[in-house]
């Protein structure tokens, strides 16, 4: 959530029946049930505990847009580490309706060299952008892109690779062709990780 206040609220997921976590201050815990348009019994029996966590991640972002009364809000997975400030992220994200971080900004060295993995094959079926980190602002523009991510990894044939696949992290590509408005962070201090350290 950007917020410079520090007594900003912070949202934290969980499944309220089984949460088991302490009451913490400063902390809301959440129920899926709560974010709609998902059978959440269902999907719970449906997805893996890793998809059904990417499933849920549209529906987390667009409830918080949609209850919290912000107007941006900078998404990061749970195993992103940050060692600084975010400030470009920040500051792209007052900017534009939305930032999205590239998952390399250079091809591959040695692309000869086939039996080396990750091949940019690989990194475009996992997905060109990285949806663990992104900005997304409240308008209905960007709402309409969540609800479109929501459908596309609850529906039939999600996380299915027989049936299309529809992985969070590829259906999150159809933010360059479903929205305007929309920042490419190609700073490379953003998003560093084995498969690019080649362009850093």
């Amino acid at each position: 959530q950007i917020d410079k206040n520090p007594g900003s609220k912070q949202v934290v997921v969980a499944d309220a029946e089984h949460r088991g976590f302490p009451d913490i201050p400063g902390v809301r815990m959440v129920s899926p049930r709560d974010f709609g348009d998902i059978d959440f019994p269902y999907a719970a029996l449906k997805y893996s505990a890793t998809d059904l966590c990417c499933a849920l991640k549209p529906l987390a972002v667009r409830w918080l847009l949609a209850t919290s009364g912000v107007r941006s809000v900078v998404y990061l997975d749970s195993d992103i580490c940050v060692y600084g400030p975010l400030d470009l992220l920040l500051e792209a994200a007052a900017r534009h309706r939305a930032v999205v971080v590239p998952h390399v900004r250079e091809p591959l060295p040695n692309p000869e060299r086939f039996w080396e993995r990750p091949s940019l094959g690989d990194l475009a079926y996992a997905g060109v952008l990285n949806a663990g980190v992104f900005a997304l602002s409240a308008d209905e523009e960007a709402m309409g892109f969540l609800e479109t991510w929501s459908r596309l990894v609850t529906g039939p044939g999600a996380f299915l690779n027989t049936l299309g696949g529809q992985w969070e992290q590829n259906s999150f590509n159809w933010i360059t062709a479903f929205l305007d408005g929309m920042h490419v962070l190609r700073d490379p201090a953003y998003n560093v990780a084995y498969w690019n350290l080649h362009d850093r």
